[in-house]
């Protein structure tokens, strides 16, 4: 899955087979069940979902190019295509502008698209970027691509005309992943020119944050709500790709694990999304299998805080601990 919206409107990608061929294909998780985008000649990518739930997609139109493409999912079913071959879509807001990349000279390069007008951001350097988040005030994040011997790559925000280098934690690289409303972005980098790990980072009001990780072993933060509920994932050993995961609240670095109750079946790996009601989108384990879940806040005066489930699967399963957000 990709995002959540604060409908608790869930954007993803499906993987269809169709006798021997297999395809995917952009979908939408609401309350009344799963719905696919139809009409399509070749496979769909769901990127961010707003609050109209209009989701931003990529159409590879049957192999050849991607086009990038607005769904306007649980309304009429209509599917706006911006024209621009070569292009992806990953995000959108509230006014219908969708941040994403297009092909300039051989070169992906961030853009976005207002009013279905193709805006070029540029890139920090001569060669690539990309684009990952995009605000309500049409500021974009994403990074900028140094080919330089070491392939290093720069968080970046492009901010009404500007383009700003975020930096990194003292590393080569960094990567930008989301920003909220108030201009506060999350994403992960390099801490150490002398080290390969990369901790979750937080740039907000000029700072350069340092998230930390769970055994030090490295973290990535994947998406930031207008309260600063930060979810991401954490390694569980430098040793090993496994991961957990994670959210910071006020700061503090929390295995969404340790919410469970014991004997649920469930491990969680990623949380992907967070909507500004504190719903939780990610990717885990059930009874072994891959399953994506949510995780609501119930009202009081249930004794447990929050609910996980899982989607598509029968029944819920109480968190021990309350998360104020």
């Amino acid at each position: 899955m990709s995002d959540i919206n604060d409908n608790g409107v869930i954007s993803g990608t499906a993987v269809v087979s169709q006798g021997n061929s297999f395809f995917r294909i952009a979908t939408v998780v609401d309350s009344k069940g799963i719905t696919t985008l139809s009409g399509m000649d070749g496979s769909t990518y769901a990127g961010g979902i707003n609050s109209s739930n209009q989701v931003a997609v990529t159409y590879d139109r049957q192999g050849f190019y991607l086009v990038p493409t607005v769904w306007a999912s649980s309304t009429t079913n209509t599917i706006t295509i911006l024209n621009e071959p070569f292009a992806t879509g990953v995000a959108i807001n509230d006014q219908g502008s969708v941040a994403g990349s297009v092909d300039i000279s051989g070169k992906q390069t961030a853009a976005v698209w207002k009013n279905n007008q193709l805006n070029i951001l540029g890139s920090l350097y001569s060669d690539t970027s990309q684009s990952a988040s995009i605000n309500n005030q049409d500021w974009v994040v994403g990074h900028s691509f140094k080919y330089d011997g070491g392939n290093a790559s720069h968080a970046t925000l492009w901010r009404d005309g500007e383009m700003i280098d975020l930096g990194t934690l003292g590393g080569r690289y960094s990567y930008a992943n989301s920003i909220n409303d108030l201009g506060d972005i999350v994403g992960y980098s390099q801490y150490s020119l002398h080290d390969y790990l990369a901790n979750a980072t937080l740039w907000s009001n000029g700072q350069t944050v340092d998230l930390g990780s769970l055994a030090n072993a490295g973290s990535k933060a994947l998406d930031i709500n207008n309260h600063g509920l930060v979810v991401g994932s954490s390694y569980l050993d430098q040793n090993s790709n496994d991961t957990a995961a994670v959210l910071w609240e006020n700061g503090v670095l929390k295995d969404i694990n340790t919410l469970v109750s014991p004997g649920s079946n469930w491990y969680l790996s990623s949380a992907i999304a967070v909507n500004n009601s504190g719903q939780i989108v990610g990717e885990g384990f059930y009874n072994g299998e891959k399953r994506i879940f949510m995780l609501s806040m119930v009202p009081e005066p249930v004794n447990n805080g929050m609910l996980l489930a899982g989607l598509g699967l029968i029944g819920l399963v109480r968190l021990r601990k309350k998360l104020n957000t």
